[in-house]
């Protein structure tokens, strides 16, 4: 009988969680869209010279802005971590770092939210 009390108490608190994860991942999701957007305005211009696609941070932030965006709408098949990784070989040392680790924070925390959302 005791065990049988707590798988329902436990089936009780998951259903519970389960609710409240959408609402959480969609506020994880905007914040690091957020993040990302100041990164974006503070990283330099792409020169005319470099190749945009491995130079610039700034494109590499907005590719995984236009990413996490995909996976906030329900298009669970996008890997943004790929993203993350191509942004971090593009940055030089000397820019944007606060406004980087932000972004590698909140994106920490994104992808344990998906996990979470795929969980239940």
């Amino acid at each position: 009988m005791g065990k049988v009390f707590l798988i329902l108490l436990f089936a009780i608190n998951t259903t519970e969680d389960c609710k409240s994860i959408p609402e959480k991942f969609n506020s994880k999701s905007n914040e690091l869209i957020k993040k990302l957007q100041l990164l974006e305005d503070c990283a330099e211009p792409v020169s005319p010279f470099l190749d945009k696609v491995y130079s610039n941070i700034k494109y590499r932030a907005n590719r995984l802005k236009v990413c996490v965006g995909l996976v906030k709408n329900g298009n669970n098949g996008f890997d943004c971590s790929r993203e993350l990784r191509k942004m971090r070989r593009s940055r030089n040392e000397n820019e944007c770092g606060k406004e980087f680790e932000m972004v590698e924070k909140h994106f920490k925390e994104f992808d344990a939210a998906i996990n979470k959302l795929n969980s239940c």
